[in-house]
């Protein structure tokens, strides 16, 4: 069996806040919890993104292909089930949206980078 260096994981999982405004402009928050595949080789990563800001590789697949699990609850409390139906259903509500790139490139690009990039 191949030795792994210390910290290294293959899944990662994160709490994110998906933000709706109301009425009134008051944003509200729904966390949810997501668990992605992690990519460990760092030019591969690059390629990834690269290749979804180039179109050349969808949004949609590549979470498709490295979420693995979501805590996400409907309005009455039940929990959504992650299925391609209801990830499509959610790719469409823009805050959800958000959150889950969000969160698929704080797991694959790290918080400090992620912060840079966006700075």
């Amino acid at each position: 069996m191949a030795k792994v260096f210390k910290g290294i994981k293959d899944q990662i999982t994160l709490k994110v806040e998906a933000e709706f405004m109301d009425d009134y402009g008051k944003i509200d928050n729904d966390e949810i919890e997501l668990t992605f595949k992690k990519i460990n080789n760092i030019d591969e990563v690059r390629k990834l993104f690269a290749d979804i800001e180039s179109g050349e590789r969808d949004e949609l697949e590549t979470v498709k292909e490295h979420l693995v699990s979501w805590k996400i609850e409907y309005d009455d409390g039940t929990p959504v089930e992650l299925n391609e139906e209801t990830l499509s259903e959610i790719w469409g509500l823009l805050a959800y949206r958000n959150a889950i790139v969000q969160g698929f490139a704080k797991v694959q690009l790290g918080y400090n980078a992620l912060a840079a990039k966006n700075s």
